[in-house]
């Protein structure tokens, strides 16, 4: 086999390739490889391949790559893999990447990977991530993630993901997320997440909430905040609610504040709390109001104190009890308001019951007025349907107290005069 050259490789019948071994694919020069075909490989026991080198690989057309299987790759020397090119993998049939091992992944040009296809990923088995590197990320089409599920992601060095890109993030099932932890989610460039959905996040381990940065939160859709859950809560690092807005609040399942800790809501920004409902106040652990200000008490929509309870009240720093304002007084469950410290809350309650000034003039006095008001009714039964007008009696010393003549206080009349005859 060491004086063959290309054109006898060409003209020989490509059964001929069924008694090849190991040992004669190894004493072939490489550039015999010429001219070989996908017929002649198919044709190619297995364990010839054991015997490739990368001059091997180098020189061999890519359209040889067609007659290869699951079995070749699996028998070809890793090494061989740092002589393939985009065309080579291009031509490879999917089915020949079950064969393929870490170490083959870790020999192969990243630029290889720009040929992938999704069925190339679907076929590949999970240790072969092992071998995976940024560069072969970064030149991976984001279609190819299709492919993937959670057993590849779990294999995958984290680093990898530092050259993720949205379009690989858009792209990837949601199922994949299964497999991610904390080193993946921290090297994931934070503009991936734009890109992620509720199905993402719902299937994300909580652990993984670890690694996630302010700047993920700043870039995350509001509605994948859909797809979290109390543990998840827990596990993310307080300093991501710095980057917490208003939508993601809103969209975020009440259930998902049981997780909360003081010091999240101490980093949570006060405009966030427009966003919250009676709902997320109800579900909040009592010790989370150790880390609210009052400018968090300010933003707070008034409905969402009928979510909370007294050792909610209890947890409350002085100061934010202070920022109380009438609208939230009013809605406070009674349990809670008289918890409400002599010193602190009475501006609030007053003014819940004194109605504001109209064009200038002096506030009414609601309780006066329901008190004259029963006093009139009062007046009119026991007076009877027929009696007058008190407004219409002019005022005269002749009155009585009440201004009526024929009241029974009234003087007598004075006597008439004689008739004088």
């Amino acid at each position: 086999m060491g004086d063959m050259t290309a054109d006898m490789m060409n003209d020989m019948p490509p059964e001929a390739m069924q008694g090849m071994t190991a040992e004669m694919m190894g004493e072939m020069p490489p550039e015999a490889m010429q001219g070989m075909d996908a017929q002649m490989m198919e044709m190619m026991p297995p364990h010839c391949m054991g015997g490739m080198t990368p001059g091997h690989m180098e020189m061999m057309p890519p359209d040889c790559m067609g007659g290869m299987d699951a079995s070749m790759m699996y028998m070809m020397p890793p090494d061989c893999m740092s002589s393939m090119s985009p065309g080579h993998m291009e031509m490879m049939p999917p089915g020949c990447m079950g064969g393929m091992t870490e170490a083959h992944m870790g020999m192969m040009p990243p630029d290889c990977m720009g040929s992938m296809s999704p069925g190339h990923m679907d076929m590949m088995p999970p240790h072969c991530m092992g071998g995976m590197s940024p560069g072969h990320m970064e030149m991976m089409p984001p279609d190819c993630m299709g492919g993937m599920d959670a057993s590849m992601m779990y294999m995958m060095p984290p680093d990898c993901m530092s050259s993720m890109s949205p379009g690989h993030m858009e792209m990837m099932p949601p199922g994949c997320m299964g497999g991610m932890s904390p080193g993946h989610m921290e090297m994931m460039p934070p503009d991936c997440m734009g890109s992620m959905s509720p199905g993402h996040m719902d299937m994300m381990p909580p652990h993984c909430m670890g690694g996630m940065s302010p700047g993920h939160m700043e870039m995350m859709p509001p509605d994948c905040m859909g797809g979290m859950d109390a543990s998840m809560m827990y596990m993310m690092p307080p300093d991501c609610m710095g980057s917490m807005s208003p939508g993601h609040m809103e969209m975020m399942p009440p259930d998902c504040l049981g997780g909360m800790s003081s010091g999240h809501m101490e980093m949570m920004p006060p405009d966030c709390m427009g966003g919250m409902s009676p709902g997320h106040m109800e579900m909040m652990p009592p010790h989370c109001m150790g880390g609210m200000s009052p400018g968090h008490m300010e933003m707070m929509p008034p409905d969402c104190m009928g979510g909370m309870s007294p050792p909610m009240f209890a947890n409350m720093p002085p100061p934010v009890m202070n920022a109380i304002t009438p609208d939230q007084m009013v809605n406070m469950p009674p349990e809670v308001a008289g918890m409400m410290p002599d010193d602190g809350g009475m501006a609030a309650l007053g003014g819940a019951l004194d109605p504001a000034p109209v064009d200038g003039q002096a506030p009414m006095d609601p309780m006066g007025d329901a008190l004259g008001g029963a006093m009139d009714q009062a007046a009119d039964q026991g007076a009877g349907a027929g009696a007058p007008d008190p407004a219409m009696v002019p005022d005269g010393p002749d009155q009585g107290p009440e201004g009526d003549p024929d009241g029974d206080d009234a003087p007598p009349p004075p006597p008439e005069d004689p008739i004088v005859g």
